[in-house]
Order: structure tokens, then C-alpha cells, then sequence
């Protein structure tokens, strides 16, 4: 038995070494599909979530702003469910987009965006707040979108 083992030694590693191989590349794609349909759902539950106020439309109400900050606590559980996704080198990116976003959801007023409106160019050249608003939420997206 121990002979018939060591003749086809080569027989089995290879075998192995194909049966692994095989392995591998199953759990790789089992991973970008379940990586691609995380990175749907979490672009459709954001962008649910901001119906009305992106894209970003030429005028907000007065009554609009205090779906920004009771967005937050929705949008950091979408983030986190989808932060096993990303991969680990941009991580750090996908933290500082959501922490970008929280903190513009907790200080935009209705009067910042009234006073922008007023004077746009005063006291200094300013961003406008629909258009920082707009490219906070499409850089956060941008980390879910299909690859």
C-alpha cells in the first residue's frame, strides 16, 4: 500500500495542487459576486434614503433640512453593513467619505444655503452648498459602484 502511495506521489500532490487551485478560484468569484450584489444593494438603499434631496435639485424647502441629519444615523448603518466590502487599501477613504458626510449632515442650515443664495461671491469665493452636498454623496456612492 505504502509503495503504491510513494509511486503516485506526484499523481496525488498534483491532484491536490488542482483540486485547491479549483477551490480558489470558486471562493474568488463566490467573493466579487457577493462584493457586486453588496455594492447594489447598499447604492440603492442610499440613494432611497436621499430621495428628495439627491440629486441635488435647484432649490431645497426650508422643511427639507431636518431629513439631513436624521439621514445620518441610516446612512452610517447602510455604510457599515457594506464596509466589510471595501477593500482593506481604501478603507480609510470609504471612512473619511462617511465622516465627510455626517459632518456636512450635521452643520448645513437652511440659512447657509439662503445666504449662498443672496451672495454667492461674499465675503470670499465660497462652494456652493447643493453642489458640496452633491459630490459628498457621489463620493461616498462611488465606493459601491460595479467593478
Amino acid at each position: 500500500m505504502m509503495e503504491m502511495i510513494f509511486d503516485n506521489i506526484y499523481s496525488i500532490l498534483g491532484a491536490v495542487a488542482l483540486a485547491s487551485f479549483g477551490g480558489y478560484i470558486t471562493y474568488r468569484n463566490n467573493m466579487k459576486n457577493r462584493t457586486a450584489e453588496a455594492a447594489i444593494k447598499c447604492r440603492n438603499r442610499i440613494l432611497v434614503e436621499l430621495e428628495g434631496l439627491y440629486p441635488v435639485t435647484q432649490h431645497w424647502d426650508q422643511s427639507i433640512f431636518s431629513r439631513f441629519k436624521q439621514s445620518i444615523i441610516k446612512i452610517e448603518s447602510i455604510a457599515t453593513e457594506f464596509r466589510h466590502f471595501v477593500p482593506f487599501y481604501r478603507k480609510r477613504a470609504f471612512d473619511t467619505a462617511l465622516k465627510n458626510y455626517c459632518n456636512y449632515c450635521n452643520k448645513i442650515t437652511w440659512d447657509d444655503v439662503a445666504s449662498y443664495s443672496f451672495w454667492p461671491d461674499f465675503p470670499q469665493k465660497r462652494i456652493n452648498p447643493r453642489e458640496q452636498f452633491n459630490n459628498i454623496v457621489e463620493h461616498l456612492l462611488s465606493f459601491a459602484n460595479k467593478k
